[in-house]
């Protein structure tokens, strides 16, 4: 009997959205409950038609609790939105798993009983030493799938660079603002496509706009499409264990130019990364637990572009073939259904 397998998720045009979408397309949720986005785009064909949803304030509780009976198991995509689920769940015999994104988990329910899920899925080495600290429940590291609408072009030459602002980032986390404070230190003619949706615009410098090097694209754009043009990627980010954008960039067949900080040295090839100044102690807010975030010297971001400008990338584009493979729900959907099943106790 298939298990009911199902998470509370965005059907936006944002990372959470997309990553919900591929968990089910690739069959391994298959109910959702839609909590609608108050400032971006609802896109409710995503899902069957008749799948219930809740704006996000007032959730609507009742209506959730009874939709959480009829699950197996209760999986949630780094925010569960209603946290009292957990021990809801436990209460009625529904079992959890969390993929966590450790730099946005509420301090206060770090370590607490009442809302700790059956399993922590962990999609990087970094969320697992944070979560292994508690000890229990299980911890696993399972990376997130690349979804399938990554195309995967050979790149051959470093001519144009890509950046992605999506709708801005808390801090810059992204490297927006520490990129276009590189730009006047970049000797080589690039071509730089900075694409940004409305809500990312604001990020984009007037300097950076009047740069005749510079593309600035600002809208929603297909997101199959997000990745079909340019041949490295430049994504030098300050904190994330596992960043969604590096990976799909990487198994798209560019260059990916990010920071030489773990986790993300872990798993990408290390020669394009830009070394790190320093690190900080923060937090996306005193509600939240606190991360290392890496600082970056603009002119070495700069060097890097620079020494990558004009170079045969083939090797590097091959790599990510290899790793979209690696990557793919063919090849991770059984870990995952395999998870989920010892999760429920129906594992064979």
């Amino acid at each position: 009997m298939t298990l009911a397998v199902g998470a509370m998720i965005y059907c936006s045009d944002q990372g959470l959205g997309y990553l919900a979408r591929s968990f089910h397309r690739a069959g391994v949720i298959n109910s959702v409950f839609i909590v609608e986005h108050p400032s971006h785009e609802n896109h409710f064909d995503w899902y069957p038609a008749g799948s219930p949803r809740t704006r996000i304030r007032p959730l609507a509780v009742a209506a959730i609790q009874e939709w959480l009976r009829s699950l197996d198991v209760f999986l949630a995509l780094e925010n569960p939105f209603w946290w009292e689920a957990f021990a809801f769940c436990r209460q009625h015999g529904v079992k959890t798993a969390l993929a966590v994104m450790y730099e946005c988990f509420p301090r206060q329910y770090f370590g607490s009983p009442q809302h700790t899920p059956d399993l922590f899925l962990c999609p990087s080495l970094l969320d697992l030493e944070v979560f292994a600290r508690l000890r229990s429940p299980a911890c696993r590291v399972e990376h997130l799938p690349v979804p399938v609408e990554v195309p995967w072009r050979l790149r051959e030459r470093a001519e144009v660079f890509t950046h992605h602002a999506g709708n801005g980032s808390f801090r810059d986390r992204n490297g927006t603002v520490l990129l276009q404070q590189a730009l006047p230190y970049v000797k080589s003619p690039i071509r730089l496509i900075l694409r940004a949706q409305p809500h990312g615009a604001r990020n984009i410098l007037p300097e950076t706009a009047r740069d005749k090097r510079v593309d600035v694209r600002v809208g929603v754009a297909p997101y199959e499409s997000l990745w079909e043009e340019g041949d490295a990627f430049t994504f030098v980010d300050a904190w994330n264990g596992l960043c969604l954008p590096l990976q799909e960039a990487f198994a798209a067949g560019m260059l990916v130019i990010a920071g030489d900080r773990f986790p993300v040295s872990a798993w990408l090839p290390v020669e394009p990364l830009v070394p790190v100044s320093g690190y900080r102690e923060a937090c996306i807010g005193p509600s939240y637990l606190s991360f290392s975030e890496a600082h970056y010297d603009p002119r070495e971001v700069a060097h890097v572009i620079d020494a990558w400008f004009g170079r045969d990338v083939t090797e590097w584009s091959r790599r990510g073939a290899e790793w979209a493979r690696a990557m793919s729900w063919a090849e991770l959907k059984p870990r995952y259904t395999r998870l989920l099943e010892e999760v429920a106790g129906r594992a064979a």
